[in-house]
């Protein structure tokens, strides 16, 4: 176990290269290591709301979003940030981007906000897909997106995040992680649930039910991955997700 130095609930982590990492918490908190994770040194965001998710494109831009439409972007590797107006004051759970300059964010009542130019400018994305809140996003590629949520809610783009369209989950539990090892398999973790597409994101099929409750989903390679969860559980796949323990 090692020390961030910080008391507050964490809540992601984004590293850029072996060395240089992110990690982003309740009350602003805004972490950074140089030394792979070993030490932690806190930086200044300006923010006292909870940073849900953060994201970096290279080594200087970088972006955390969070509670009441929290949106900070820094251009100097995190040593200032500035808050972006975007006009939404509900809660932002999730970022990512799919190229220097194309970027979604997810959030409550199923809000998608998306930029075309490095964050500079964000508009809502024409979307009446859903009101389920939006937990986790994920590209593929430039253009094809997947964004999960509650009440099994799954939504596609395949246009840069610009527009999104609702897909058949066959299932209700709450979605909370979604993934990507390659242009075609992806996975989702959720409330009791993982499942798997085959085809970018099209279709979803379950591989595992009634199991603990997914928060977090992350692939090492093509054949090993883990999902952590409830009660301090975590579960790991060496076949591609096809089967757990």
């Amino acid at each position: 176990t090692l020390t961030s130095g910080s008391d507050s609930s964490l809540n992601s982590v984004f590293f850029i290269n072996e060395s240089t990492g992110y990690i982003s918490g309740d009350g602003g908190t805004i972490l950074k290591t140089s030394d792979g994770g070993t030490t932690w040194n806190a930086l200044t965001s300006g923010s006292s709301n909870s940073l849900i998710s953060i994201f970096f494109t290279d080594v200087s831009s970088g972006y955390a979003v969070g509670n009441g439409g929290t949106l900070l972007n820094t251009s100097d590797g995190g040593m200032n940030w500035t808050s972006v107006s975007n006009g939404i004051s509900s809660n932002f759970y999730s970022i990512c981007f799919s190229h220097l300059n194309i970027g979604s964010v997810v959030g409550e009542y199923g809000i998608i906000i998306h930029t075309f130019n490095g964050g500079d400018t964000w508009e809502s994305a024409s979307t009446n897909t859903t009101i389920n809140k939006l937990n986790s996003v994920a590209f593929i590629d430039k253009n094809t997106g997947v964004a999960v949520g509650d009440s099994g809610t799954i939504v596609r783009t395949t246009d840069g995040g610009d527009t999104w369209f609702k897909l058949n989950s066959g299932t209700s539990y709450k979605l909370r992680s979604v993934c990507f090892l390659n242009n075609n398999t992806g996975f989702i973790g959720g409330g009791g649930i993982i499942m798997k597409t085959s085809n970018g994101g099209a279709s979803w099929r379950a591989v595992l039910s009634d199991t603990i409750w997914v928060n977090s989903i992350f692939f090492s390679n093509q054949e090993i991955g883990y999902a952590v969860g409830s009660s301090g559980n975590c579960l790991k796949t060496i076949d591609g997700g096809e089967t757990w323990v």
